[in-house]
């Protein structure tokens, strides 16, 4: 999902109804990803030294692959170009991620994700406390809050980059949480549902009714929460047979998260796809952007001392 979203650019998606779609039926992969992680943690005991040990591994995994990152950059730069930039656009790499810029601005997962986890002792306790439900209902109201303010003036494209709009993980989050703990409230939802909502999101994404651009500024809206809900429960609601080919997929999310807006740049500029309308042009990115990513990756964990990189 989250390589369906970057695979396009604004453009490209504007001129195309279905590249339009696509987007929008994608557009829960980051909520997703912060439901996974509520449902997780909500049965574990969530200590201070968990919060600690998590916080220290995505610090060390994201120090490390910069580090490697920059120091590629400056092999490219010396040999390609001749010369090297600013020593100041190396040493930005380094925080840029924070704010969603520089050459590993999908980092900034890993930023809201240490906020998470650094209140993780709080969470465990309205998990288990009747402050749950008050807290993601207040979440949601203020979540929609944003998502009118952001159809308005974009509010959030202006002043807030996407690691501190907590608002938005903080109720997803709590909401992964929620559906495990009170998983009989959920068990009637199927892929049906999905399916249905899936439409009805797409179809509101795609209508322009919202002057935001971008599947991020809709995450407050009601319609993106309802489909969230239902593509998650009907994950949790099917039954999956141990299975090493899902196991080993697994293994590959920090990799391919990592490496996928590199290789996209990289095999977008190949000549017979540069050729091609912006609806094939898409599919074919895509096709070849997965497959080379799902390699790169599976390459990089069979390796010794790099695999070791990608373990939180």
């Amino acid at each position: 999902m989250v390589i369906a979203q970057h695979t396009p650019n604004e453009g490209t998606i504007g001129e195309s109804w279905l590249l339009r779609s696509s987007y929008g039926i994608a557009g829960i992969a980051i909520p997703l990803f912060f439901m996974v992680s509520g449902y997780l943690m909500s049965g574990k005991q969530l200590t201070p030294r968990y919060s600690l040990r998590k916080v220290k591994g995505i610090l060390r995994f994201v120090f490390l692959t910069i580090s490697v990152f920059v120091l590629l950059l400056l092999v490219y730069h010396k040999f390609h170009f001749g010369q090297l930039r600013d020593i100041g656009t190396y040493l930005y790499q380094y925080i840029a991620w924070i704010f969603q810029e520089g050459f590993l601005w999908q980092y900034w997962y890993f930023a809201a994700m240490i906020i998470v986890y650094a209140l993780c002792p709080l969470f465990g306790r309205i998990f288990h406390s009747r402050w749950l439900t008050p807290c993601i209902v207040s979440l949601i109201i203020v979540n929609f809050a944003f998502f009118i303010a952001d159809s308005i003036f974009d509010l959030e494209k202006r002043y807030i980059t996407q690691a501190f709009r907590v608002w938005y993980w903080f109720m997803y989050f709590l909401l992964g949480g929620y559906i495990r703990l009170h998983a009989d409230k959920f068990k009637s939802i199927s892929w049906l549902h999905a399916a249905l909502m899936c439409v009805l999101y797409t179809l509101f994404l795609v209508s322009g009714i919202s002057r935001a651009w971008g599947c991020e500024y809709y995450f407050g809206s009601v319609l993106c929460m309802i489909y969230a809900v239902t593509v998650f429960c009907s994950c949790v609601n099917t039954p999956i047979e141990h299975s090493r080919s899902i196991t080993t997929l697994a293994t590959l999310f920090l990799p391919v998260y990592a490496i996928h807006p590199a290789v996209i740049a990289l095999l977008s500029h190949l000549s017979f796809i540069s050729l091609m309308p912006p609806t094939a042009q898409y599919s074919a990115i895509y096709v070849i952007v997965c497959a080379a990513n799902l390699a790169i990756s599976y390459v990089l964990m069979h390796t010794p001392f790099v695999k070791n990189i990608f373990h939180l």
